[in-house]
């Protein structure tokens, strides 16, 4: 089974920082993410890479 995808508010709210931190997180692809639509979603497993490459 396929998990989810996290909007912007949930990453934001997983990571413990603004929504605008988290698009420019996704700007400067540090943070992987994909366009469905008009909307930006992400996976749990990327936003977990990039808490790893933080260390």
């Amino acid at each position: 089974m396929v998990a989810p995808l996290l909007n912007v508010r949930e990453a934001a709210r997983l990571l413990n920082v603004s929504r605008a931190t988290v698009y420019r997180l996704m700007a400067s692809d540090a943070l992987a993410s994909y366009k469905i639509g008009a909307q930006r979603r992400l996976r749990h497993a990327d936003i977990e890479i990039y808490l790893d490459n933080c260390r």
